[in-house]
């Protein structure tokens, strides 16, 4: 499998999964869901799309946590529970690949057949780590 943001410029964001293994570039969020964010907005108040993603950046890695732990002891409901989380949570602030990642995990976890895991977990710790340094990026000056 292999996915790749096309049409992106020479500072854009780019995530390649072959199989499991992923080959790292900047990751590209989906400037439609940030801007959908960004709409609602209300002048005079702190930032929505920052405390969005304040929220993320902090929920999420106990989340990514508890997915961990659900590969390292085969606990199928745990894996379907976290990876539905950080899919659904990630595509709303439009890190699509990673969402994309998370699925195959829900769908593993779902499945109860746990075989791919293992190595589909590193690939999402790492794409984690890109999407919480594009968040951070994307924050609005306050």
């Amino acid at each position: 499998m292999a996915m790749k943001n096309n049409g992106a410029g020479p500072d854009a964001d780019v995530l390649v999964v072959e199989g499991n293994s992923v080959n790292q570039e900047q990751i590209e969020l989906d400037k439609d869901a940030l801007d959908q964010l960004r709409q609602l907005e209300e002048s005079g108040q702190p930032s929505f799309l920052n405390q969005v993603i304040d929220a993320y950046l902090e929920v999420s890695p106990a989340i990514l946590a508890a997915l961990l732990e659900g590969v390292r002891g085969s606990d199928a409901s745990a894996i379907e529970h976290s990876a539905h989380t950080l899919k659904s949570s990630s595509a709303t602030l439009g890190a699509i690949s990673f969402s994309k990642l998370c699925l195959r995990l829900e769908i593993i976890g779902r499945s109860e057949v746990l075989d791919e895991a293992s190595d589909l977990i590193r690939a999402v710790q790492s794409e984690f780590s890109r999407v919480c340094e594009a968040l951070a990026r994307e924050r609005l000056p306050e």
